[in-house]
């Protein structure tokens, strides 16, 4: 039988086997299967995904990533370590209790064998394409803190936010941002949040500003400005007045306050009954003379930003009670129309994908004479 050495001993791979269990002091096979050995609890498993390659992308990160991180140092150190590899190439399997789940150790090389985080997040939510496959997302973020992989990029949470909203999957969004104890998924990057904003009014345009929807979407919009002051968002940082932050972006109150004017307009009798209308004018107005970072970018992100503030302040014209209110309102808006179609004069000019931009279409959708009051 061929030697194997373990601490420098030359061992077989049976005796390797009941020497390293003698070391912890527990029987070998009670060892393999021993509560004791686990860092954490049951490692979350996937729902089946509605197509082959996404199934077998979240298993790799299930069985390469996700249950090494709830190992403990000990079997970590078998799986990982080249030298203690002897040990799980018996003629048995070394199998250990992972919560509820029994596991076979086997060598891994973290170099070639787990894949890459970054890449591996692209490819998922490329793969998500139907609702179901969104199920999955808060059990993948999970894992993947547990796991101590770096945080998303700004710009992959903002593909997440707005693929998982086109989706119809808004409400598994909110649900990843109100986990902040085992999701990292913070708030933190205005641009994030201004695509989460836009996220959430997505329903509402596709159903005409229903009732239901256009409450849902105002209930999520105003529970992300008060998720924004959790310590595990934005609230753990000063006000930063002039470097964007999201607590003060008009972009960000802006789809608040249209949603409530729409709400007002629409489904309450064109009344300002609970004050919300003027409440966010209030805020915006704050947010408008405190920042300067209002509408930058390209052509289509300024039109995503200044769409719903002109829809806002055009339908809180019709039920702000206050005069000066009033005709602050009327003097943004006025303001805003010529911003709008300068931007969109421009863009027609130079983008060929004009037509088909997000900014422009959510400013046709706000013309629809079906769309107002």
């Amino acid at each position: 039988m061929a030697a194997h050495t373990l601490h420098g001993g030359a061992l077989c791979r049976k005796c390797a086997r009941s020497a390293f269990a003698k070391q912890l002091s527990v029987p070998s096979r009670a060892f393999a299967t021993s509560p004791r050995t686990q860092k954490h609890g049951n490692v979350n498993s996937f729902t089946p995904a509605s197509n082959p390659q996404l199934d077998a992308l979240l298993q790799e990160f299930r069985s390469q990533i996700f249950i090494p991180a709830h190992l403990s140092k000990v079997h970590r150190e078998l799986i990982h370590k080249p030298s203690k590899h002897p040990i799980l190439k018996g003629d048995e399997p070394f199998m250990v209790d992972v919560g509820d789940e029994k596991v076979q150790l086997k060598p891994l090389d973290p170099m070639k064998d787990e894949p890459s985080t970054r890449k591996g997040i692209a490819e998922i939510l490329r793969l998500m394409k139907e609702p179901q496959d969104w199920d999955n997302l808060p059990l993948f973020l999970e894992e993947l803190r547990i796991a101590r992989r770096k945080s998303l990029p700004s710009i992959r949470k903002e593909q997440l936010a707005r693929k998982a909203c086109e989706g119809g999957r808004d409400d598994i969004l909110m649900q990843c941002l109100r986990k902040t104890s085992t999701i990292d998924l913070a708030m933190k990057e205005v641009e994030f949040v201004c695509e989460v904003m836009w996220g959430l009014r997505v329903k509402p345009v596709q159903a005409r500003w229903d009732d239901l929807t256009t409450e849902k979407a105002l209930k999520n919009a105003e529970q992300v400005l008060e998720l924004l002051e959790h310590r595990e968002h934005s609230g753990d940082l000063p006000l930063r007045r002039k470097s964007g932050d999201p607590r003060l972006s008009p972009e960000v109150i802006g789809v608040v306050f249209e949603l409530a004017a729409v709400r007002a307009t629409r489904h309450q009798g064109g009344e300002d009954t609970d004050g919300k209308v003027a409440t966010y004018a209030r805020r915006l107005k704050d947010a408008l003379n405190n920042t300067n970072r209002l509408a930058s970018g390209n052509a289509n992100t300024k039109l995503m930003s200044l769409v719903p503030m002109w829809h806002g302040y055009m339908l809180a014209s019709k039920v702000l009670q206050s005069r000066d209110e009033k005709d602050w309102a009327l003097g943004q808006l006025n303001e805003l129309q010529g911003e709008v179609e300068d931007i969109l004069r421009s863009s027609k000019e130079t983008d060929a994908k004009h037509d088909t931009r997000r900014g422009v279409l959510a400013w046709e959708q706000v013309q629809d004479p079906s769309t107002d009051s």
